[in-house]
């Protein structure tokens, strides 16, 4: 097996990832005219300004992106998104936005990092270790073994006997024989691939009465300095016990033992030969989480070339690249990477067989494709970069538009096929694909990416309410929360539902815990849709992951209620408070928070002119607690909704104040510029203000339907178009 470097050199990866990073604006964007008005779709209400989509940027990957992507490519399940510093958000507060997405040192480190540890781990997995080791009967007491292969062993350290029972038979150990124990390899397990691994055996001992039962013999497992002990009571091979540790290892040579002992305060009634322990069918293998053998061999096999061939290392970059890099390649970039296996081949220092060593030049090579900055930016290639006629933009660059906006995550073999025969600009291949997308289970990247920064549910981790005031409030509630506010999202995904009707929709999606901590009658089944009818809530607004991200730790906060609202749902962001602003009063002996609110509003009468937008919406919501209860009292003190006004509109509770919502004409225009600025990856400006409102003019006739906003995204001019070399 072939173990790859820890860190790729220098010329593979830093310095390309660096210096194309910092020119990659210059490579692959310049600004441009605004695009003629061809194939105005139905009530567009007129030419274009021109926008910030003609100032965009070369998008990095983000995080989720990033992490999303080498699922898809590698297919391995485990994201590597902890493994990378967070992303900046924009003003809106979305990490998607090109211009936000800056690339640091630490970054390029960590690229490089991730990308030396997958490709090993790649092609580590043409060889997984999946070893089973037998035992050999010593052939004489206290003679050695000879002639043993790798995946044998020696049963004669110590004084332990050879048993033939079994498939492969078992080697007897005396109580207290740990050193050395059984001993998978003199100098070694090698591990190929840093991972978990399962040391698994089978072991029974012999029989020795301890009143009714048998008395046990202890075994222990050790890996390394990592041990784990087991009560081993069958009495005879027929039936021996399985066992298993589990350990993470890094790549290289690893010490694996098992070894028996007396359980304490046990009195041996026997002699010590009559205590032994067996133990056989001893494996070491790959415990998950890496990609599987079927998917190495068919990303990194040979075709027709003969193996660790020129031939073989064409034939794997020239599959591997145009999915990696998610366009087609040119031979001379086939050519560049190639060089680095070639290099490794002829290298007279690299040891190993020629397998071996195109093993390592070949995880150098995608380790190099994947710290390129054609796979972690999203370069838009132009044939004439200097030109300012506006044109379609690529059909593999449409690919990775509708990817990225749909599923935060590369195309896949469908969309590539499409991309390949040049028909996405094609209008009813474009809404087939947008179809077919939105149905994939991939598409639950909305919800997670653009509802959870939109509705702020990823702020929701770092909720932590105090458990004195809030005790039944745990991480399964909260994590119940993010799914039903979620699963709310999804289901407004689905054909004929109408937006505005997220705001008062009179049923939810919970669990048996939300059920509980609302005091809802159990559902049919987790996270089943329920009705909301005679629970005080609707829609939205009353979800327990909105109402606990816009409480304070120990109260509710109508002012952040308020802001969210105002923000969220109708983008009429109110400026920061003034200096110098006194303190809320937190005694609650002085009152309910909303006696204390309007007491705080006087003392500084420069805060009242942005209370009296914010604080209506959010004493509407006050029966709702800190962690979204339903109450009628804030402490001692009754709950007053009265005298609420927002808008001319009076709302004296969550129905009423998304009746008021639901209507305002800020609504529909506010999410349609929040999904457009995420499809866009870049912020909506005053000159996007035709697009936004084309946007939601098509959509209107069927009542504003969030997947006909989608394909309208989809199909506007500034997402299907670019100007000059954007």
């Amino acid at each position: 097996m072939t173990h790859l470097p820890t860190q790729p050199p220098l010329y593979v990866a830093l310095p390309w990832l660096a210096v194309a990073c910092a020119a990659a604006a210059a490579c692959f964007s310049t600004s441009g005219d605004a695009p003629p008005q061809t194939n105005t779709p139905p009530g567009d209400p007129g030419p274009i300004a021109p926008s910030s989509w003609e100032q965009r940027v070369v998008h990095r990957l983000n995080r989720q992106e990033y992490s999303n992507t080498l699922r898809d490519l590698l297919g391995v399940q485990a994201s590597v998104a902890d493994q990378l510093p967070d992303d900046q958000q924009n003003e809106l507060g979305y990490d998607n936005d090109g211009v936000s997405l800056v690339t640091s040192p630490l970054l390029v480190e960590r690229y490089a990092d991730i990308a030396m540890q997958l490709a090993s781990g790649l092609v580590a997995s043409l060889h997984p270790l999946s070893q089973s080791y037998a035992i050999v009967p010593e052939p004489g007491y206290g003679q050695a073994c000879s002639g043993l292969t790798t995946s044998q062993i020696c049963g004669t350290t110590g004084g332990g006997w050879y048993s033939g029972a079994g498939p492969t038979g078992y080697w007897g150990m005396l109580p207290s024989q740990r050193a050395p124990g059984t001993l998978l390899s003199k100098d070694g397990v090698a591990v190929n691939l840093p991972g978990s691994y399962s040391l698994s055996v089978k072991a029974f001992s012999t029989p020795i009465s301890c009143g009714a039962s048998p008395c046990p013999v202890r075994l222990h497992l050790l890996v390394d300095t990592t041990e784990k002990a087991f009560d081993v009571t069958s009495a005879g091979p027929s039936n021996p016990q399985a066992f298993t540790l589990t350990v993470d290892l890094a790549a290289g040579l690893h010490s694996v033992q098992a070894f028996s002992e007396f359980l304490p305060n046990v009195s041996n009634t026997s002699s010590a030969f009559s205590r032994t322990l067996y133990v056989g069918e001893i494996a070491l293998s790959a415990a998950g989480g890496q990609a599987s053998p079927a998917v190495a061999a068919k990303l990194l096999g040979c075709g027709a070339a003969a193996p660790a061939s020129e031939a073989c290392t064409t034939h794997v970059l020239s599959s591997w690249l145009p999915r990696a890099w998610r366009r087609p390649v040119t031979p001379a970039e086939v050519a560049s990477l190639a060089q680095i296996v070639t290099a490794s081949v002829s290298s007279p220092t690299e040891t190993g067989s020629l397998q071996q060593k195109w093993d390592s030049g070949i995880g150098l090579a995608l380790a190099a494709s994947l710290t390129s900055p054609n796979f972690i930016y999203r370069p838009e290639l132009d044939p004439d970069p200097a030109s300012n006629t506006p044109h379609p933009v690529g059909d593999y660059e449409l690919a990775s538009r509708l990817s990225y906006f749909l599923w935060s995550s590369m195309p896949d073999d469908a969309l590539f096929a499409k991309a390949a025969a040049g028909t996405l600009h094609t209008q009813v291949v474009l809404d087939a694909e947008v179809e077919r997308m939105l149905a994939d289970p991939k598409a639950s990247a909305l919800a997670e990416n653009f509802a959870g920064q939109w509705l702020q549910l990823r702020k929701l981790a770092g909720a932590s309410p105090d458990p004195k005031i809030f005790p039944k409030f745990n991480h399964n509630v909260l994590a119940s929360m993010v799914r039903e506010t979620t699963r709310f999202f999804n289901d407004f995904l689905q054909p004929g539902r109408a937006l505005p009707d997220m705001i008062d929709a009179n049923y939810t999606f919970i669990d048996q815990t939300l059920a509980a901590h609302y005091g809802m009658p159990q559902p049919s089944a987790d996270f089943a849709q329920t009705s909301l009818s005679g629970t005080h809530r609707a829609g939205l607004l009353s979800q327990g992951g909105i109402l606990t991200l816009t409480s304070m730790a120990n109260r509710t906060s109508p002012v952040l209620r308020g802001k969210f609202v105002l923000s969220r749902l109708l983008c009429s962001m109110p400026p920061p408070p003034p200096p110098n602003v006194p303190p809320f009063n937190e005694n609650t002996s002085e009152g309910s928070v909303r006696q204390r609110l309007e007491a705080h509003i006087k003392s500084g009468a420069a805060c009242a002119s942005c209370h009296t937008s914010l604080d209506p919406i959010g004493l509407s919501m006050e029966n709702f607690d800190g962690v979204g209860v339903y109450r009628t009292a804030d402490g001692p003190y009754p709950v007053d909704t009265t005298g609420l006004t927002y808008n001319g509109a009076d709302i004296h509770d969550i129905a009423s104040l998304a009746a008021a919502v639901k209507v305002n004409p800020a609504f529909i225009p506010c999410v349609s510029s929040q999904l457009y600025s995420y499809a866009m990856g870049q912020q909506a400006t005053s000159g996007d203000a035709a697009v936004i409102a084309s946007l939601a003019a098509q959509v209107a006739p069927n009542r504003y339907r969030l997947r006909d906003m989608i394909h309208a995204v989809t199909s506007s001019v500034p997402f299907v178009t670019r100007a000059g070399g954007l």
